[in-house]
């Protein structure tokens, strides 16, 4: 497992919380990929940095503030890292809770 890779996920993780468009960035590679979870209504795969930024910060414009964390890590290797995340939230309208992950 790249200890690495998964540290600098988490510090990435960390970033698009505090809304630090700058340090996430720094921390995915250019052409990274991320696939939405099978739930979720596009879950097409969304391909670079710029992409992933966006798609998440569609995905979470409808809830109230929630944090995203690092969830099951399920490969990690030297050029590939593949984990879960998860974000606990609330609707900013309706106060219904949601957990995606």
């Amino acid at each position: 497992m790249s200890k690495e890779n998964v540290e600098n996920f988490r510090q990435g993780v960390e970033a698009f919380d505090r809304g630090d468009k700058a340090e996430w960035f720094a921390t995915f590679a250019p052409d990274a990929v991320m696939i939405p979870a099978d739930e979720w209504p596009e879950n097409a795969p969304v391909r670079g940095a710029e992409g992933i930024w966006d798609f998440y910060i569609d995905a979470t414009a409808a809830w109230e503030e929630g944090f995203f964390e690092l969830g099951e890590i399920i490969e990690a290797q030297s050029d590939t890292l593949v984990v879960n995340t998860r974000l606990e939230a609330r609707g900013s309208s309706s106060g219904a809770a949601i957990t995606f992950s």
